[in-house]
């Protein structure tokens, strides 16, 4: 089930939550989307209360940033590329 879409204009970056089934459990699940391709995918993102802030548009921006400089933390990280 689709949650929210969000634009990173800074990053080139289509950003979109959803929930989805993953190992016959409920997931609230970020996919991060660059010209067209999935470059990153995050499982397992929150709660039930997060799915609901997530339908914030200025929440959403500031969780998928959040996201982002936490990948970034990394040398293999997605986002470096």
């Amino acid at each position: 089930m689709h949650v929210n879409t969000i634009y990173l204009k800074d990053n080139n970056l289509w950003v979109s939550y959803d929930l989805e089934i993953v190992n016959e459990k409920i997931c609230l699940n970020a996919t991060f989307v660059r010209d067209g391709e999935q470059i990153h995918k995050i499982h397992k993102l929150g709660t039930f209360d997060m799915l609901c802030e997530l339908k914030d548009k200025d929440f959403a921006i500031a969780k998928a940033k959040e996201l982002i400089e936490s990948a970034n933390r990394s040398a293999h990280s997605p986002f470096l590329k």
